[in-house]
């Protein structure tokens, strides 16, 4: 099973909702929210191909969808809404993995991952490779990435975003951008997984 979060850094949002473009990593770009990840996600959620969370801030999808392939295998989101087909083995197992095998419905945002991290006892302070994080205002959670690498015992790390800047270390909730960001361990919480699916 190869992963594929990595594969997608540099792949920006689309201006409009025309599937033309959702495998293009910048052709059609814009400031709309919509690409090949909320469509993946509202499959993930739903278990239809249909324009739900599409279109929404999509850094949470992002995760969702890169989950999803994973079993799933890679996707063709260019085809037209309604012909896609849903992987319900692929669906349970993201379930299983993000929220104990219960239903992904709230999973478009921060605050599902958060709160069905910590009902498990699956947070931490500390990041590890393949952790999911969660960046804080306070106690409110308000960005998610995937964490690729650690360093400096744990003080600095690597993660592969969705909905991020572009470039810069700032942590942009809502960037339109696929990218690679080096982070400070500050106002984050780490979400546990017990498996490692990043690769290079």
């Amino acid at each position: 099973m190869k992963a594929n979060a990595a594969a997608w850094v540099g792949y920006l949002e689309k201006g409009l909702q025309c599937y033309d473009y959702y495998e293009k990593m910048t052709q059609g770009a814009g400031r709309a929210n919509w690409s090949r990840f909320g469509r993946l996600a509202d499959i993930v959620i739903f278990g239809k191909d249909r324009r739900v969370k599409d279109g929404y801030s999509w850094c949470a999808m992002f995760v969702l969808a890169v989950l999803y392939e994973m079993k799933a295998g890679r996707q063709d989101c260019s085809v037209p809404v309604g012909t896609m087909k849903v992987d319900e083995e692929a669906r349970q197992w993201v379930a299983d993995v993000v929220n104990g095998g219960k239903p992904l419905t709230y999973f478009a945002g921060c605050h599902a991952w958060m709160s069905a991290y910590k009902a498990q006892g699956r947070t931490s302070c500390t990041p590890s490779v393949g952790d999911f994080v969660l960046y804080l205002d306070g106690l409110k959670p308000y960005h998610i990435g995937i964490v690729e690498s650690v360093g400096d015992s744990g003080k600095t790390f690597v993660t592969i975003e969705g909905n991020t800047s572009a470039s810069g270390d700032n942590i942009e909730p809502n960037g339109g951008c696929v990218a690679r960001k080096t982070r400070k361990n500050k106002n984050c919480l780490f979400l546990k997984n017990n498996f490692v699916f990043l690769q290079r």
